[in-house]
């Protein structure tokens, strides 16, 4: 049986690939998260 993984940043379940977190590019998130911190360093650019 597989373990359950959970997201450190929502607490939701992580399906799939994670994704690895902006912010200290190690952590494995979830893929939303992973998309929601990749939007907010593009519209935080400049």
């Amino acid at each position: 049986m597989r373990k359950r993984r959970i997201c450190p940043k929502c607490g939701g379940p992580m399906v799939g690939y994670p994704a690895i977190s902006r912010k200290d590019n190690q952590t494995e998130i979830c893929s939303t998260c992973g998309l929601k911190e990749a939007l907010d360093a593009y519209k935080n650019r400049g």
